[in-house]
């Protein structure tokens, strides 16, 4: 019976090796920044060395392997050591993810280091005093008073990723953000719950952070591909296939009463600034406009999605036609956010932009109709900025 158990548990932890290999096989630096990349890269190669660790140590407790006493008490520091590395590679995912300027500021990578040297200074001084893990004579793993403060010391990873979320959640308009960022505490919060769980019968030496750990992995593995699908990877905007989906849809219920101003921006003179300033300058001026364009409307009820090019598209969704914005309301807080996002830029070029607007009311007329006659009030717009200049 014992050997049949340590069987099956082999299977599913060699089935779950399989699995990861898969996802690391499949996953593309296309869906993804160099810096979540390599973070997730990494992440993966954690929990490949924790799935071999996980299962020698199981068979070293039940199934009757003689080791040297220090090659036993090695094992387990490695593997404890592995779940602590899991932990922080998971918050280290995040913070490439969601704030990647904080890795450069020193007191940041101090701090968020510190749980991790404590770790490591706890684990080798248990090799001498064993409060953290000891070995008996037979070769059994027994868990010293010190071992629970080891999980309390990873608690700070999991708490800063989910004080992570809630902040970029709260200043996220984008819902296609927020579910990301609701599948990443979900995640986080199922590999916390697993944690507790097997603090709580580590006697048993059997755990199933193995399969909570892969199904996180896999939640965030969906998150990017997610993430690939309908945001512009340049900008961080909505693309054109998320604008269709969303718009087409949201058009269905639009009224004379419940209207929908859409707006249609281009870049003046991009063409310029890439043949003047090079490609690496024209994706800067892009990437300016997307900041000034979401920082003008994160206050309101809006939509905003990058087309392609130097195109861009805005919705506004007003309540009723009578609390209705001013289109030229958003047209000038557009403009004036660009126009202050290139001052403090300092760019050697100066980046403006054409929007032209219409309202749309009529839900029979599809979402291409409306951008047709965006499109033509944008181009009126550009020819008059271009006989102004």
């Amino acid at each position: 019976m014992l050997w049949d158990f340590l069987r099956i548990y082999a299977t599913i932890h060699t089935l779950y090796f399989i699995l990861a290999l898969y996802l690391l096989n499949r996953f593309s630096q296309d869906i993804a920044t160099k810096l979540e990349y390599n973070s997730f890269r990494f992440l993966l190669g954690v929990y490949f060395v924790y799935l071999l660790l996980s299962v020698s140590c199981t068979y070293i407790e039940y199934g009757n392997v003689y080791l040297p006493e220090w090659l036993v008490w090695a094992i387990w520091t490695c593997t404890i050591f592995s779940v602590v590395l899991i932990a922080s590679s998971l918050f280290m995912f995040t913070v490439f993810r969601y704030a990647p300027h904080l890795p450069k500021k020193f007191i940041f990578s101090f701090l968020t280091s510190i749980p991790l040297l404590t770790i490591v200074v706890l684990l080798l001084a248990s090799l001498r005093n064993g409060l953290v893990i000891d070995v008996t004579p037979d070769h059994h793993i027994v868990f010293g008073p010190l071992y629970p403060v080891i999980s309390y010391l990873v608690m700070p990873y999991f708490a800063a990723i989910l004080v992570f979320a809630a902040i970029k959640y709260r200043g996220n308009s984008s819902y296609i953000r927020r579910g990301q960022l609701r599948t990443l505490v979900f995640a986080v919060l199922f590999v916390l719950a697993s944690g507790i769980a097997d603090l709580q019968f580590a006697p048993a030496h059997v755990s199933i952070l193995p399969t909570s750990s892969l199904m996180c992995i896999i939640f965030l593995n969906l998150n990017m591909l997610d993430s690939g699908v309908y945001t512009d990877m340049l900008t961080g905007m909505n693309n054109r296939r998320k604008a269709n989906e969303y718009l087409g849809e949201y058009l269905l219920d639009i009224s004379e009463e419940k209207p929908v101003y859409l707006y249609m921006c281009d870049v003046n003179y991009f063409k310029k600034i890439n043949d003047e300033y090079g490609h690496a300058e024209g994706d800067q001026a892009l990437i300016l406009t997307a900041k000034a364009i979401k920082s003008a409307v994160s206050s309101r009820n809006s939509f905003a999605a990058r087309l392609s090019g130097d195109e861009f598209l805005i919705a506004c969704f007003p309540e009723s036609a009578s609390d209705a914005e001013a289109p030229e309301a958003l047209i000038e807080d557009v403009q004036k956010c660009l126009s202050e996002k290139c001052a403090a830029a300092q760019k050697p070029y100066s980046v403006t932009i054409s929007i032209g607007c219409v309202c749309c009311e009529d839900p029979r007329r599809p979402l291409s109709d409306y951008i047709r006659e965006a499109d033509e009030a944008l181009y009126v717009r550009k020819r008059a900025f271009h006989a102004k200049s």
